[in-house]
């Protein structure tokens, strides 16, 4: 997977040849960066990073969902401005095709060398359409139709050393879960009651992945 700013970074020379392929955006890989070093300096997550410069996804009970982007910049190598308006025309492209607002940039902010870009999504669709990590937000039983593989311990929210399984989860048909596929911080619009090992708690509401993975999130 590849992140944001590497996307646009590729955007932005193939603008220059007269070739765009800018589709998503997204977190980076540590094989992307060896390969467009020249370019850009790239953003990859891990659980020893501040939570502050983590993405964070937030799902809303009316079934939209709001992202922060946290990427490196190095903007030596193109404007703000530029990638800006890049990320501008793209979501204009997507909104034309899939509605007006499906896709709104809220707001952005280069700081310290970080690039944090707000993002709103109408649905969780529009998050999968144009995020490369996807994300499942459902019930649990939808989880389970949806394929999900179920063998895996979650800790207990209430009391982190308690853990369920495979057969306790399949009790919670009509709970609500989130499947995260990538590194971020989740953050759900009621309490959490369970989260997969391999992520830390934060508040009542937030969980963070340590690294790339599938995590569940009971909510």
């Amino acid at each position: 997977m590849v992140c944001v700013l590497y996307k646009v970074s590729v955007a932005f020379l193939e603008v220059t040849l007269k070739t765009v392929n800018f589709n998503k955006l997204r977190q980076c890989c540590s094989l992307c960066l060896v390969a467009v070093s020249f370019l850009f300096l790239a953003g990859c997550t891990n659980g020893n990073q501040e939570l502050e410069d983590k993405t964070v996804i937030t799902v809303e009970k009316d079934g939209s969902v709001k992202t922060k982007l946290v990427e490196s910049f190095a903007e030596s190598y193109y404007s703000q401005d530029e990638l800006i308006q890049m990320v501008n025309d793209e979501l204009a492209d997507y909104n034309s095709k899939h509605g007006e607002g499906s896709i709104v940039m809220e707001s952005y902010e280069l700081s310290d060398g970080l690039m944090h870009i707000d993002f709103s999504f109408a649905t969780v669709s529009a998050y999968n359409d144009y995020m490369d990590d996807d994300i499942f937000v459902g019930t649990v039983s939808e989880a389970y139709s949806a394929g999900f593989d179920f063998n895996r311990l979650l800790s207990k929210a209430s009391a982190s050393e308690n853990t369920i399984g495979k057969n306790d989860l399949m009790g919670m048909g009509d709970k609500k879960i989130v499947v995260l596929d990538g590194d971020a911080i989740v953050k759900t619009p009621t309490k959490i009651k369970y989260y997969s090992q391999g992520m830390l708690k934060g508040d009542a509401k937030t969980v963070s992945a340590v690294g790339d993975g599938i995590y569940f999130v009971v909510y």
